[in-house]
């Protein structure tokens, strides 16, 4: 859960510009918007939708290889 919190906000602020920083309580409704929908495609099997809420230079770090893309 913890993963997912870490890449949620990673890839929120990417898509952030410095000159427009939202109030804290924006941030947390917008984290949790995110997280909803990717709790309900993850659960309906929807892995193209899962994907998307992800950067493109994303990286998954497993023990035996790390994978880009």
């Amino acid at each position: 859960m913890r993963l997912l919190v870490l890449i949620l906000t990673s890839a929120l602020l990417a898509q952030t510009t410095p000159q427009t920083r939202s109030a804290p309580e924006d941030f947390n409704k917008q984290m949790a918007q995110m997280r909803d929908t990717w709790v309900k495609e993850f659960n309906a099997g929807q892995a193209t939708a899962v994907v998307k809420s992800y950067l493109p230079d994303a990286k998954l770090m497993r023990w035996e290889d790390t994978f880009h893309g």
